[in-house]
């Protein structure tokens, strides 16, 4: 049985090196350790982002012995079916949940708001890294200020940290598990809408 899965790496190589293929199976001997000896990835794009070391993200399919646990599988034989560098991709969806997030907390800063919208012009080459600089800056003035009257700094900091912090974020503004489960869902949805396009962009180039 084959299992399709996501997988993350720091450019097109493996940690030890090994030049990362489009069609190429790559095996270890078992005993699988988890987090130790074999070849990992994760069911849901959103979960081997928690474990992403770069931008390189690979579609695969997990054969031989296989292991899991809730958001990571390990395996002894893993192919890649495609792969793309997505950080063009990772930074129009970190502004999604980060946008999700100013609409939970009820952020009215435009400080904010412009943060996200110069974050996707730059994702898209229509914004400079001086102004990026510069709307983050303005972005953290706003958080900073608010935490004097609120406790939601967290929806700031979403728009810059791990995109993943933003769903978390968005959920503990719900305070409710229903709504942390949906947001969850909801973002890995869009996130591998923007990964599968990648992927077949990369292929087509």
């Amino acid at each position: 049985m084959t299992i399709r899965a996501w997988h993350f790496t720091d450019g097109f190589k493996l940690r030890d090196g090994t030049p990362l293929e489009v069609g190429r199976t790559y095996c270890v001997k078992p005993p699988l350790i988890m987090c130790s000896h074999g070849l990992h990835a994760s069911i849901r794009a959103i979960d081997a982002l928690h474990y992403a070391h770069g931008t390189v993200v690979s579609l695969v399919e997990f054969g031989g012995v296989v292991e899991q646990r809730n958001d990571k599988l390990v395996c002894s034989e893993r192919t890649v079916i495609a792969c793309a560098d997505v950080a063009r991709e990772l930074r129009l969806w970190a502004c999604d949940c980060a946008e999700t997030v100013l609409v939970v907390a009820e952020v009215e800063d435009d400080r904010c708001w412009n943060a996200i919208d110069v974050s996707r012009g730059y994702a898209v080459g229509i914004a400079t890294k001086e102004q990026l600089d510069a709307a983050r800056a303005a972005a953290r003035a706003a958080a900073r200020a608010a935490t004097r009257a609120a406790t939601r700094a967290a929806a700031w900091a979403a728009a810059w940290d791990a995109a993943w912090a933003a769903a978390r974020a968005a959920a503990r503004a719900a305070a409710w598990d229903a709504a942390w489960d949906a947001a969850w869902t909801d973002m890995n949805a869009t996130l591998e809408s923007y990964l599968y396009e990648a992927l077949a962009n990369w292929s087509a180039e």
